[in-house]
């Protein structure tokens, strides 16, 4: 990432989102954490707007405590229900939803992936011309393809499709996602292989992988403060931490992280 803005100990996509008294009827005092790690002391050294402290045990919430502000500009506390974005921590996300679509009978990750893709085909190579890329390899990051990060995108600037990032037509890139080895050989990580699989199931489904997510994931769990939905989206959370540069000031607004790669528009939100 370009810049560290907030700090936090510890983010869990998968988990029980709400941090209300009923989730949080076993909480144990953790309090200790607070001083054994000068939390304070650490936000005034680094630089840090924020900080958000969670402890998970057996899949539960045991303990959250928020400190400093989710904006420098604004002063407004951090409170247990605020969103960071969680970058890569998208990828799993998405491999979790292949998985669930996977059980329900409605994918088979063993496929070509290429079979599901409507507006965009795999480029030919001589890597794939008796070994087509299943979902599988492209979630384990063994498909062999490039464009491993992205750049951000901020508020004003043109968003491209994610037909366009394949093909190149973005700040970092300017050439066609192409391979690099026969896939299932080597490994490779490659932000570019997750925008792949969002294609496939945005093609497959006819629906914005912000939707499938909340349909099989985020509604199901009670996640009322996850989302994949961007900041330049209808429904996008209004409780959020602001994104802050290095010396504590606040960048305009981002819009997409393409490090965390196009697979699920870029960001995820998690509670």
């Amino acid at each position: 990432m370009k810049h560290i803005i907030y700090l936090l100990l510890l983010i869990v996509t998968i988990a029980s989102g709400q941090t209300n008294k009923k989730v949080l009827s076993k909480e144990r005092d953790y309090s200790f954490l607070t001083d054994s790690l000068n939390i304070e002391q650490q936000l005034e050294k680094h630089k840090l707007a924020g900080f958000s402290l969670v402890v998970f045990e057996n899949y539960e919430i045991v303990y959250s405590k928020q400190f400093g502000v989710k904006s420098i500009n604004s002063k407004e506390k951090i409170d247990q229900n605020t969103a960071f974005s969680t970058a890569s921590i998208s990828k799993p996300i998405t491999a979790l939803l292949c998985f669930m679509l996977e059980e329900k009978g409605l994918v088979n990750l063993d496929d070509p992936i290429d079979g599901y893709l409507k507006r965009w085909h795999l480029p030919k190579s001589k890597f794939t011309e008796n070994n087509s890329p299943t979902w599988r390899q492209f979630l384990n990051h063994t498909a062999g393809t490039t464009q491993g990060g992205f750049a951000d995108y901020y508020e004003g600037d043109t968003i491209p499709t994610i037909k366009q990032s394949l093909l190149g037509k973005i700040p970092r890139y300017d050439k066609e996602i192409e391979f690099l080895f026969t896939p299932g050989t080597n490994w490779e990580y490659s932000g570019g292989g997750y925008v792949i699989v969002q294609m496939a199931l945005e093609d497959t489904f006819n629906k914005p992988i912000a939707e499938l997510a909340k349909e099989y994931i985020f509604s199901p769990l009670g996640l009322k403060n996850t989302t994949m939905i961007q900041p330049n989206e209808n429904g996008f959370l209004t409780n959020v931490a602001l994104v802050h540069d290095e010396n504590e000031k606040v960048i305009k607004n981002r819009l997409a992280n393409h490090a965390t790669s196009w697979s699920i528009r870029n960001v995820v939100h998690a509670d």
